[in-house]
């Protein structure tokens, strides 16, 4: 589901930038109906291959899948679900990414445009950060899986590797993501304020010190 919605919003950013009048006069056909299909062509998909899919589950205790669905041992549904839940959404957001920036420069050697780099800079720079990010850790992921698939003989390195460390890469992004837009965003970063003054200050003028009363002592 993430990543299809990561695939829909590069293309909807593509268009956001350079049509946004056509994006704005077919907003359902173009938004709203592909977010509605996303989030629910997940959860349709997953549940029926988890609860009702007609397969036996294989509990191999010596494997790493056992106890995992059935529907994994299958090699054709593996293979669809390999390509058009990992594969193609990867591969339309890192598209529409690319395209986004190629255009957006080419236009600007070409046209000369300063004014529309200024204005979508920040949002480029986010962008391309972004698209590095998950496709150093959807890449490898993809490619584990995909040897995996087609390999005439098992692979325990890849399936240990993809299984019990690579997927682990995923929170890594959710957690880096926020540092990774502020990059973007120096007008948030923190300044010095000279208008602001700390809570201890030490002062090194010097001030002249009114005289002590002296007080008399009776000496007997």
């Amino acid at each position: 589901m993430i990543l299809m919605l990561m695939g829909l919003t590069a293309i909807e950013r593509y268009l956001l930038v350079f049509h946004n009048q056509f994006l704005h006069q077919h907003l359902i056909v173009l938004h709203y109906i592909p977010m509605i299909f996303c989030i629910i062509y997940p959860i349709g998909l997953y549940t029926y291959l988890i609860f009702f899919y007609p397969c036996i589950n294989q509990f191999t205790y010596t494997m790493i899948t056992c106890g995992g669905p059935c529907y994994f041992f299958e090699t054709r549904i593996s293979i669809l679900d390999q390509f058009i839940d990992l594969v193609f959404p990867v591969t339309v957001s890192s598209l529409a990414s690319l395209a986004l920036l190629s255009r957006v420069l080419w236009q600007k050697r070409r046209m000369q445009q300063g004014r529309m780099w200024q204005k979508n800079r920040r949002l480029l720079i986010q962008l391309l950060y972004i698209v590095i990010l998950y496709n150093l850790v959807w890449l490898p992921m993809i490619i584990c899986s995909s040897i995996m698939l087609f390999s005439p003989i098992p692979q325990p390195f890849l399936i240990e590797l993809s299984i019990n460390i690579l997927p682990y890469g995923i929170y890594i992004v959710i957690l880096v993501c926020p540092f990774v837009s502020l990059m973007s965003l120096p007008e948030l970063w923190p300044q010095h304020n000279p208008n602001i003054r700390p809570l201890a200050k030490t002062d090194n003028l010097l001030r002249p010190i009114a005289p002590l009363p002296t007080v008399g002592v009776n000496v007997s």
